[in-house]
């Protein structure tokens, strides 16, 4: 199964006591690179590419087991990312 994981930089709405200032694009697309090679870490996970600001993942896990996988990590990246979504890629 193919899949789209969209995420966002971490902005002002999202601030709060513990994160808050919004970091600078450079923070984000280090965190971003990061966020990528964390997923690659998982069992079952055969790719992980790139698609601006979306992180495309191939696997033979299904979307509920994947999302279940990705979203602890973010908790790594809480002041500089956001999770948006997870779809089936087309």
């Amino acid at each position: 199964m193919n899949y789209i994981l969209e995420v966002r930089k971490f902005d002002e709405t999202d601030a709060n006591r513990e994160c808050p200032t919004v970091c600078e694009d450079d923070e984000f697309r280090m965190r971003l690179n990061a966020l990528i090679e964390d997923i690659e870490s998982i069992s079952n996970v055969s790719s992980v590419t790139l698609e601006g600001q979306s992180i495309s993942i191939s696997t033979v896990m299904d979307k509920n087991d994947l999302k279940t996988s990705v979203k602890p990590l973010f908790s790594n990246h809480f002041c500089y990312l956001r999770f948006v979504s997870l779809k089936e890629k087309p």
